[in-house]
């Protein structure tokens, strides 16, 4: 039975969710089907991040190199590409590569399948890509929301209901168990020896909320001096994040590591995990943050609370709401014992319904139902696969 091949393709902005979503399927997709990572190299945003994890984990990858959003030798090279290596399924992550994948797929009998994320809308520009992306969409084979609330906004948009399926995110839970040295760890990242440490993880944009850490940090460290602060990433509130830690006296105990490629790592180094997100669907931090033992305050949007039931798996605030953040905080740092409690189960909660295993075998599921509406398939191959997605699935 020859192997089912998946070009994912996406238009990066570094190694964050949703590139973290593509490279954990990828490496997880099993045997049925062989998987191809598509770059969109945009030539004045640069990412390359996921072809180093590419050739790290033997994944096969193509960089294409993009001038401007319609550029036509762009999508001659990726329309050639699918043919001239017989790829059956393109899968896109994000407005950009939806757009991309649907005209280089045009006029071939591949199908086109993409993963929603929340579309992030903070000005006019924002809302006409999204708007843009849900019209696109419709005429997609499938669809993968990976939320609740973007299922319903794909509804809400016409798309036909037997296009859309809840698929979760998931995470390869053997990257975050591993006992990493917590001192060896913060000295990496030059993170204080002996302090409790709160930390974040992300792109530095609004819809992240990480300015409300910043917020808190100050009052927070007048209760509990022997702590420290550090969020992980890079982004356009970069600056703004760090001259505010100057302004509110924070500076001295906060750090800002920029971009972290062992995430693992950064995560074995703190103590407790912040997630102030604004907006989300099922954030990849929240379920690594949790698959790494940490006690977890996240914002009540998206799908979180499909994850953190809070008070017994971790701690849910609303969002945007400063105070509740300091609130939540001071408790984990009062009673320890508690944290504990939460961090082990919010870990078993990641273990048994969002693994990496369990999303790639949903995904599996998908792009048979995929293919099926494609081309028809000989019910001896249907069989067998079934089979195999009985075997593997959780």
């Amino acid at each position: 039975m020859r192997r089912i091949k998946v070009l994912q393709l996406i238009s990066s902005m570094g190694f964050y969710g949703a590139e973290n979503v593509l490279a954990t399927l990828a490496a997880n997709m099993g045997t049925d089907f062989e998987p191809l990572i598509g770059i969109v190299d945009n030539r004045d945003n640069s990412h390359l991040e996921l072809a180093a994890f590419a050739r790290e984990h033997a994944l096969t990858s193509m960089v294409f190199p993009c001038r401007s959003a319609i550029d036509a030798d762009f999508f001659r090279s990726l329309h050639k590409f699918i043919l001239n290596n017989h790829i059956d399924i393109v899968h896109s992550h994000g407005y950009k590569s939806d757009f991309y994948a649907r005209m280089a797929a045009g006029k071939t009998n591949v199908a086109v399948v993409a993963t929603c994320h929340p579309w992030i809308i903070s000005n006019w520009r924002g809302a006409l890509y999204a708007k843009i992306d849900r019209l696109n969409l419709r005429s997609f084979t499938k669809i993968a929301a990976v939320s609740k609330s973007v299922m319903r906004k794909l509804r809400q948009a016409g798309i036909q209901e037997e296009k859309i399926s809840l698929i979760h995110n998931g995470i390869d839970l053997a990257r975050f168990t591993n006992h990493l040295n917590i001192q060896q760890s913060r000295i990496k990242f030059d993170l204080a020896p002996r302090k409790c440490i709160i930390g974040s993880i992300g792109r530095l944009d609004p819809e992240k909320g990480h300015i409300h850490l910043v917020e808190a940090a100050a009052q927070i460290h007048k209760l509990h001096p022997d702590i420290a602060f550090a969020i992980a990433g890079t982004g356009s509130l970069q600056e703004h994040l760090v001259r505010r830690t100057l302004e509110t006296g924070s500076s001295a105990f906060f750090a800002f590591p920029g971009f972290v490629k062992e995430i693992s790592a950064f995560l074995a180094a703190i103590d407790i995990f912040v997630l102030p997100s604004l907006t989300e669907g099922m954030p990849m931090a929240l379920l690594e943050a949790l698959a790494s033992k940490k006690p977890v305050i996240a914002s009540a949007v998206g799908d979180i609370g499909e994850v953190i039931e809070s008070g017994k798996s971790g701690l849910l605030i609303p969002p945007g709401d400063t105070q509740a953040l300091v609130r939540a905080l001071d408790q984990l740092l009062t009673h320890p014992d508690r944290a504990n409690d939460l961090a082990e189960t919010g870990y078993q909660r990641v273990r048994d319904h969002f693994s990496a295993r369990c999303m790639s075998s949903k995904y599996g599921e998908l792009y048979d139902r995929a293919l099926a509406d494609r081309r028809p398939r000989s019910g001896s191959d249907q069989k067998t696969r079934s089979m195999h997605r009985k075997e593997v699935g959780t």
